[in-house]
């Protein structure tokens, strides 16, 4: 499961970053700024459902987990072929000295919360602003008035400001009144809501924050150009120059004199060139089109691999001898065996055999149930005739052993998928049968329930 969310988030974060790429090429510093808005916004609902969606056109089954190359990460080095998935999860998330998943998640965990610090301290201070400060209740907005401050921002219906501000003339400060309804009107701060709250869950990818940046960037650009329908462009880039650097540490608000100031004062002066603009625009739309099937199209391969990977899955060993064989002692734990009368009465006898015997033919071939490491390789001299157990790790669950072996084709710390050859038996008549033992958190359990029938 934490697998899982892990890999998701990594998906997203993928989706993320191209979208956003596809907007810089697109959109970036052209003069469609709804439309850049829009766009970023989507790009959060898209990065999510994406990976969530199939593809309607896919590889072969198992194609992309049939041909990885992957470091063993058990010994820490070496590179293996993997041919069967089985075991892929393993080398990617497990070790035989700690669980990967476990301590990335617990990583990922303490940046979402240390995040979410940093939000509600953002929230606790605007709402500790609007507490003590004068506030001037209008329509459409609340004038928050907050003295001895150069400082002017908005957060949804709160405007605040300096109305004693001694460098702003009362010109000066209608028009920021009227700057800041824009985004109250426009709900701006909405949109930096919703990037902050994505930003928590994603706080590990730097385009987020990037992203976030942008668009009050968008917004600025957005009631700039509106603003400039009823003002003078040099009036109104000399107030944004008297109150550039007047920013608060808030990350939830929309500053006046956000900055980059010199990108806002430029477009007021030398607007972009629309032909240039809309060329970008129109050659941009089939990128983002292409772009996001091709990555619907992996996202869809990843997931598909990754399910049939999974290290969980019931079911998933299969009977470690390749050939004809035949069970002829079964698993049982404390089996009560019938009472036996002696002179001073009746006793009750139980015993165990933690393990399936197996008997096969001469030198058949004996493989792993499933894909690990090589943990231990034994060697029993049995009345003058060598046996061989061999140890294979599957995950911090799963351990199998194989007993009664002549002969062991692996050896230590090495890396083995399912299926795969690790010895042979001898001749029957001095080898009669092996054993079969799976442990389930160092417990012996039946091995019959969990192989793939």
């Amino acid at each position: 499961m934490i697998g899982n969310f892990l890999v998701y988030l990594l998906e997203v974060s993928i989706g993320f970053a191209l979208i956003y790429g596809l907007y810089i090429y697109a959109l970036y510093k052209t003069t469609y700024f709804v439309w850049s808005r829009w766009y970023l916004l989507f790009a959060i609902l898209i990065s999510i459902i994406i990976p969530l969606l199939p593809f309607p056109y896919s590889l072969p089954n198992n194609y992309i987990s049939n041909n990885l190359l992957l470091i063993n990460t058990y010994t820490g080095y070496g590179i293996t072929k993997f041919k069967q998935p089985s075991n892929f999860a393993y080398n990617i998330f497990s070790n035989y000295h700690f669980n990967l998943p476990n301590i990335l998640f617990a990583i990922y965990i303490s940046g979402f919360i240390r995040s979410l610090i940093i939000s509600v301290k953002s929230y606790t201070k605007i709402s500790h602003t609007i507490k003590i400060s004068d506030i001037e209740d209008f329509k459409s907005f609340k004038l928050v008035n907050i003295n001895n401050s150069s400082l002017v921002y908005s957060w949804f219906k709160y405007i605040f400001l300096s109305t004693n501000n001694p460098n702003l003339s009362n010109r000066d400060t209608l028009n920021i009144i009227e700057h800041e309804k824009i985004h109250v009107a426009q709900h701006h701060s909405l949109d930096i809501l919703l990037y902050e709250i994505y930003g928590m869950f994603f706080w590990f990818n730097p385009l987020v924050k990037k992203s976030k940046q942008t668009i009050k960037n968008i917004h600025e650009f957005i009631v700039d150009s509106i603003m400039l329908k009823t003002i003078d462009a040099k009036e109104y880039s000399n107030l944004l120059i008297k109150l550039s650097g007047n920013e608060s540490s808030s990350t939830l608000v929309n500053h006046f004199a956000r900055n980059p100031i010199l990108d806002r004062v430029w477009l007021m002066v030398f607007p972009n060139h629309e032909k240039l603009s809309k060329i970008r625009f129109i050659s941009g739309m089939p990128l983002m089109i292409v772009g996001l099937l091709l990555y619907s199209f992996i996202i869809t391969e990843i997931n598909k691999a990754t399910n049939s990977l999974q290290i969980n899955k019931e079911y998933d060993f299969v009977m470690p001898v390749k050939g004809n064989y035949k069970i002829i002692s079964p698993f049982f734990i404390k089996k009560q065996l019938k009472n036996s009368n002696f002179k001073n009465g009746s006793y009750k006898v139980l015993v165990s055999h933690p393990e399936i015997s197996i008997s096969t033919e001469s030198n058949s071939k004996i493989i792993a149930s499933r894909g690990g490491i090589v943990k231990d390789i034994k060697i029993k001299d049995n009345w003058g005739v060598k046996e061989i157990s061999i140890e294979i790790y599957h995950t911090a669950e799963f351990t199998s052993v194989y007993k009664g072996l002549k002969r062991s084709m692996v050896i230590l710390n090495d890396t083995v998928v399912q299926s795969q050859v690790i010895g042979e038996t001898g001749d029957s008549r001095l080898y009669t049968s092996i054993s079969f033992q799976l442990l389930k958190n160092n417990e012996p359990v039946n091995p019959v329930e969990w192989i793939n029938k």
